[in-house]
């Protein structure tokens, strides 16, 4: 099921930019790192899909259960990994340039909606 579709149930849901950002982050890494080789010795892929799926379940933490500004820095710190990981795999061959380049558009846009959340969260104030 998709994040944005999961939010739904939470209570007062919004289809937060951030949210959409995530979850196309999410399942565009899934379709491009599922078939990484046998060899990838520190399962580099799954720790790409942690992080986002991480950044993500910290948004709607943050939302739902508030310390927004908490949660939204572990988010951006999750997404800083994600990138990390794409450049990674890509210097080892798992990912072409074009593939690790489409992986980090939707980190960067992720990145920014996050960022974005803190000048104008939901509640309509700016953050410390």
């Amino acid at each position: 099921m998709r994040l944005s579709a999961r939010l739904k149930t939470c209570p007062g849901p919004r289809r937060l930019p951030a949210l959409e950002a995530l979850d196309q982050l999410l399942l565009t890494l899934c379709r491009h790192t599922r078939r990484f080789p046998a060899l990838d010795p520190a399962d580099l892929g799954l720790g790409m899909r942690s992080a986002a799926l991480t950044a993500a379940e910290a948004v709607v933490t943050g939302l739902a259960d508030g310390g927004l500004a908490e949660q939204l820095l572990t988010a951006a710190r999750r997404l800083r990994e994600v990138g990390f990981y794409i450049e990674v795999t890509r210097r080892l061959g798992f990912l072409s340039p074009a593939t690790a380049a489409t992986l980090l558009a939707h980190q960067q846009r992720a990145s920014g909606e996050v960022a974005g959340l803190a000048w104008s969260p939901p509640a309509g104030r700016l953050l410390p």
